[in-house]
């Protein structure tokens, strides 16, 4: 009790004397002494201390004293309590820090003045604890807007340009530039149009980059020196290496516009020199994910089987010495093969800078990345967040390059990968990324296909509808895509997923949504290559409604969608059966089916005239063959086109007199 009406007297005596900066000064130097106390921090803020503090530096602005004090007294409120923090928020003390931070950074040439060089080390006090409080109101969630709003971001960035040579503030605001960002991509404002405005103004990426090349400049200079540093020293270069390229990471991942002034600004050839010096492991993790997030924003975004758009994709690919940034990535990462932060650094990379560039896998090739991907995925089972990146980046690598496909087979990663599957079937993103590895590696090669089935991918993959994740759309879209994939010109693994029960999974599948999606597709997809040339799946499928199915998907579809084509295909096999006909008249839709096929019939006809197109198996079939087979790949293409056109037309007519 005495203590509390201690802490009282002290408020109540600050409150009556709002106007004596002498007693403001005072109450906010014993609030601070008092806040070195744990235990008091809660007791300071339900007596009222926060509002005393926040009316004195409202008050005087320009006391160095009730500044220093005050701002100090914040900063430990703040510490290890998110109930605190929250309170300070409601409070408005974000803004009042905001504003002495800008006031002491260098805006006001008057007030340096006036307070004289005696006051200099003050001044830099009131900076740091401004930084160190506005940080720790940012670890809750609740006090990221009213703090951008107070122009916490430029004001932070001002302040890391108007003294570069303080170091203590240089790492203090890449740390908050760093949370700030975290919190704007977390919560879906990155891309609003008032912060393009703010990343647009603000200098941010020139600061930082700034920033680091002075951390790089202390790096190489400690290098060259016979004498060795002590432990306190290595660790600030060290903070500052791994701290501004972090905050580097986090700019780039904002916008466009922040990678591509990165790039112009030379961070490419800045992060791989620090890779080259600094061997440290946080610095090394950090680097790599700078380069990743360059990449990945000029790229705009990592979206599996979608093509980058081409302006983004031109900076993508024109980064300047690009495979070298390959070399750099696997030869850095590659010194810390126990290090699961590193590791899993290394493959977002891959998969960031492999994507849509034939260059980048042959590079990653070359550099044996195949390899370092598959060791890492080994030595870390259980750290998912290596799993999902490690199999997305053994993807992107095996997309239509069979040099990479070769090397996943002969160090066993198909085994590997149907690993993954059974041991993921609970997590949804880690599930779809093994599935894209089998899309990846079998669509174009038989070898692959036969590899996985031998290792049991099929029953895997068709296990996984019925796991936990299995109603996750993109697992569901993955899932058949492998399965059609997998059976594509194999008959052991159509037999492999008939007896698992994947040709009814697949059905099920199609029923699951209302609208068609690009399940649709991927379940006709899996469909037209389960059935083709298999009696046995044609009358289980059959059975199972799979025409009532196909039709809905026809009838709902759009004129020239994928989905309307795939199963339109799988339903020209399932016709050979009169069950299936039967059962598509039985429906009442032959009206509506005969526009659709005699549509369709006009198309192939069309299609074999003009020595049409290919699907994708013929496509998958073509690229594993030589070029010397071209010629006669192109009369069996006329004579499949002509044998398609066909087929539509017979089971035309036979549904016609069937209808009647």
């Amino acid at each position: 009790m005495d203590e509390q009406a201690g802490l009282v007297k002290i408020i109540q005596c600050m409150n009556m004397y709002g106007n004596m900066e002498d007693v403001q000064e005072k109450g906010c130097v014993e609030i601070n002494q008092l806040c070195d106390f744990p235990p008091i921090r809660e007791l300071l803020c339900r007596v009222g201390a926060v509002q005393a503090l926040l009316d004195a530096l409202k008050t005087f602005p320009v006391s160095i004293g009730v500044q220093y004090a005050g701002c100090q007294a914040l900063a430990k409120l703040s510490v290890d309590c998110n109930e605190l923090r929250l309170h300070l928020g409601v409070s408005g003390a974000g803004t009042v820090l905001v504003e002495a931070l800008a006031r002491f950074s260098g805006e006001d040439a008057n007030l340096q003045k006036s307070l004289g060089s005696q006051a200099l080390p003050h001044c830099e006090g009131v900076r740091n604890f401004c930084l160190a409080a506005i940080f720790q109101l940012l670890q809750v969630e609740e006090n990221m807007v009213p703090l951008l709003r107070a122009n916490a971001w430029e004001t932070v960035v001002n302040a890391m340009a108007a003294f570069p040579e303080d170091n203590d503030l240089t790492l203090s605001g890449c740390r908050l530039l760093i949370v700030m960002a975290e919190g704007l991509i977390k919560s879906g404002t990155a891309n609003t149009k008032a912060m393009d405005v703010i990343m647009r103004q603000s200098p941010a990426c020139q600061v930082v980059f700034r920033a680091s090349t002075r951390a790089l400049r202390h790096v190489e200079n400690a290098a060259h020196q016979a004498v060795a540093l002590s432990p306190l020293v290595q660790d600030f270069l060290l903070q500052g290496a791994w701290l501004t390229s972090s905050a580097l990471a986090a700019l780039a991942s904002l916008s466009f516009e922040n990678a591509r002034q990165l790039v112009d600004l030379g961070a490419c050839e800045h992060l791989r020199s620090l890779m080259r010096l600094c061997t440290n492991d946080v610095v090394v993790e950090w680097t790599v994910r700078a380069l990743a997030e360059i990449a990945l924003s000029l790229r705009g975004g990592f979206s599996p089987g979608a093509k980058a758009d081409s302006q983004e994709h031109a900076w993508h690919t024109g980064m300047k010495d690009s495979s070298t940034n390959c070399q750099a990535v696997v030869a850095a990462v590659s010194i810390a093969p126990q290090n699961q932060n590193v590791q899993f650094a290394g493959c977002y990379a891959v998969a960031t800078l492999a994507t849509d560039c034939r260059k980048h896998q042959l590079q990653f090739h070359a550099s044996h990345a195949v390899e370092m991907i598959l060791q890492a995925l080994r030595l870390f089972p259980d750290a998912d967040h290596v799993q999902e990146w490690g199999h997305r980046a053994l993807a992107v690598l095996a997309s239509d390059c069979p040099e990479n496909q070769s090397a996943i087979l002969q160090n066993h990663g198909h085994v590997l990968v149907t690993s993954t599957l059974s041991r993921f079937l609970h997590l949804a993103r880690v599930y779809f990324s093994a599935c894209y590895v089998i899309v990846n590696l079998a669509q174009t090669n038989l070898e692959a296909r036969k590899a996985l089935g031998t290792a049991g991918a099929c029953q895997q993959v068709v296990r996984g509808f019925a796991g936990p994740c299995g109603s996750d759309l993109d697992v569901l879209e993955w899932s058949c895509r492998a399965l059609g994939d997998l059976a594509n010109g194999c008959r052991e693994n159509q037999e492999r997923i008939r007896l698992e029960g994947g040709c009814t999974k697949v059905l099920e599948t199609l029923s699951l949504l209302k609208e068609t999606s690009p399940v649709h597709v991927s379940g006709c997809y899996a469909l037209t290559h389960l059935i083709a040339g298999n009696r046995d799946a044609q009358v289980q499928v059959g059975a199972s409604h799979g025409c009532e199915k196909l039709v809905n998907v026809i009838l709902k579809s759009l004129p020239d969608s994928q989905a309307r084509l795939w199963a339109f295909r799988a339903l020209l096999t399932l016709t050979d059966t009169s069950l299936s006909v039967d059962r598509i008249v039985e429906m009442g839709t032959v009206p509506e089916m005969m526009e659709v096929i005699n549509t369709w019939v006009g198309k192939m006809e069309a299609k074999a005239e003009s020595n049409g197109g290919r699907d994708r198996e013929e496509e998958g079939r073509e690229k594993a063959q030589s070029r010397g087979k071209e010629g006669s790949n192109g009369g069996d293409r006329l004579g499949n086109a002509q044998e398609e056109g066909g087929d539509a037309a017979r089971r035309r007519n036979r549904i016609s007199k069937s209808g009647t």
